[in-house]
């Protein structure tokens, strides 16, 4: 499975349903006034969760 990249420019939010964090970021960005573009991590979860998790991990340069 592939998995969408980050924006280069900008925020991109990868989100989970009914993730509060998830919420507030969106919130605030959109109070802010940031443009920012989100990425519905559902069905990447479901189908291949620990490819996911490693793709973020490369990118954040952090395990979560």
């Amino acid at each position: 499975m592939e998995f969408s990249a980050p924006l280069k420019n900008g925020f991109t939010i990868y989100s989970k349903s009914g993730c509060y964090n998830c919420i507030k970021v969106k919130t605030l960005l959109a109070e802010a006034k940031y443009e920012f573009v989100v990425i519905d991590c559902d069905d990447y979860l479901f189908e291949d969760k620990e490819g996911f998790l490693l793709f973020i991990k490369e990118r954040a340069k952090k395990e979560h």
